[in-house]
């Protein structure tokens, strides 16, 4: 531990690695796609080869939910369009699709002779905002209520793992979309097709990820809170720990959604308002964290717009419809944008300034800013990446740690005990 304290350097190039192999799905196999709405997986061993996502080209009926029965058949004249992707961000043959309505969308998988009477696996992350599933016309899954107008319809998150048993090589997918409650419609993420077992296991896997993300983030900060309880001198350590509970709150209600699996009649629209909520709390926080620690590189001006705008922004979420104030976090990427690049200019000024732990920080803060840049950029659909901030944030606050447990050590090696009184020297 000690050693890896003095060693900064060694300290990230081992959580670069980390970084690295959290990432490892942007590394993985090439898998065949959907072309004209069939994906052809007859040469595809599920047991050697893995899971397979279902991206391409899937077929959508814009404004229509078509028979179960007969969709199939109503979708042979249907538009081409590249899935996963929202609707918003759609353009066939010059036409522009809304980010409120509802479609039907659909494929054909060709299977392997051998998956034939096997049970495979389905997993949905969600979509926005409300589907059904029909797998040869039989309704599978369901999120929410997905109807033909606002009223009809019924937001709802919930990742799901659904399983069937294929009686042909030719199995027949459909899904009813709508949204009228969120700014972006459509499916957001890719189903992943497999085995029970693959499907079930990366499943679980992603649960334990979130967890142990929960858990560091909340032991972190807990700490952080202790630590401003029993000293007082460390007034950084306040905003840093709320900006820990913040993020794990926010864990819960993204990804795996766990905090619907915890409460499954939770609301949508309040969770809307959570998890934007905890964004415009928890960057002023930040803001202020860094200005807390590097006072005169970081200027108090900047904690002061951050809290404006945020409180702004955060108004808006607990009186506007979701419709709404989900529009408004691109426009407040811009200030995460700014005052990052600001933030990072005040670290490079400390290190240049030789300030204690700036060095450590710098490390971390910037690792951090470029795995949320990233995110920004996934997020508008700019690059086609993954989620990355959430590992950037877990490696941030070890440095953090890291930096606070070599100031008590400081503090130790600066005092001597006289009697079982500790004096500074």
């Amino acid at each position: 531990m000690l050693l890896c304290l003095r060693t900064d350097g060694k300290v990230f190039l081992f959580l670069l690695i980390l970084l690295v192999l959290a990432a490892e799905v942007l590394l993985a196999q090439e898998a065949p796609r959907v072309e004209d709405g069939v994906l052809d997986l007859e040469t595809w061993d599920f047991q050697k080869n893995g899971t397979v996502k279902l991206r391409g080209q899937w077929l959508l009926r814009w404004g229509e939910f078509l028979d179960p029965d007969t969709e199939m058949e109503g979708l042979a004249d249907a538009e081409l369009v590249e899935q996963p992707e929202i609707w918003n961000r759609i353009s066939t043959a010059g036409r522009e699709y809304p980010g409120r309505g509802y479609a039907t969308l659909g494929l054909t998988l060709r299977l392997p002779s051998e998956s034939v009477g096997d049970i495979l696996g389905l997993r949905l992350t969600y979509m926005y905002t409300a589907y059904r599933l029909y797998i040869d016309g039989d309704l599978v899954a369901e999120n929410g209520i997905p109807g033909e107008s606002e009223g009809e319809s019924l937001p709802q998150y919930l990742p799901q793992v659904v399983f069937f048993t294929p009686d042909s090589p030719r199995v027949d997918l459909v899904l009813h979309v709508s949204n009228f409650h969120h700014r972006k419609g459509g499916m957001p993420e890719a189903l992943t097709l497999g085995s029970d077992r693959q499907v079930l296991k990366l499943r679980e896997r992603r649960i334990m990820v979130e967890m142990i993300t929960i858990g560091v983030i909340g032991i972190i900060g807990l700490y952080h809170l202790m630590i401003y309880v029993l000293r007082k001198k460390e007034k950084s350590a306040l905003p840093f720990s709320l900006y820990c509970f913040a993020i794990a709150l926010r864990t819960l209600l993204m990804g795996e959604r766990l905090w619907y699996f915890l409460f499954p009649d939770f609301p949508w629209f309040i969770g809307q308002k959570l998890d934007y909520f905890t964004i415009y709390l928890s960057f002023p926080m930040l803001v202020h964290f860094f200005h807390l620690l590097y006072s005169r590189e970081v200027p108090r001006r900047l904690v002061h717009l951050t809290w404006a705008v945020s409180a702004v922004f955060g108004l808006l979420v607990l009186v506007a419809p979701a419709s709404l104030f989900t529009k408004s976090l691109s426009y407040y990427f811009a200030l995460i944008i700014v005052s990052g690049v600001l933030v990072v200019y005040g670290l490079l000024r400390a290190v240049k300034n030789r300030r204690a732990g700036a060095r450590l920080l710098l490390g971390g803060g910037l690792l951090f800013f470029l795995t949320g840049i990233n995110d920004i950029l996934y997020n508008n659909g700019l690059i086609n990446t993954t989620y990355l901030s959430t590992t950037g944030l877990v490696i941030f606050t070890i440095t953090q740690t890291c930096l606070l447990y070599t100031s008590d050590a400081a503090d130790e090696e600066d005092s001597v005990d006289l009697g079982g009184r500790r004096i500074i020297k």
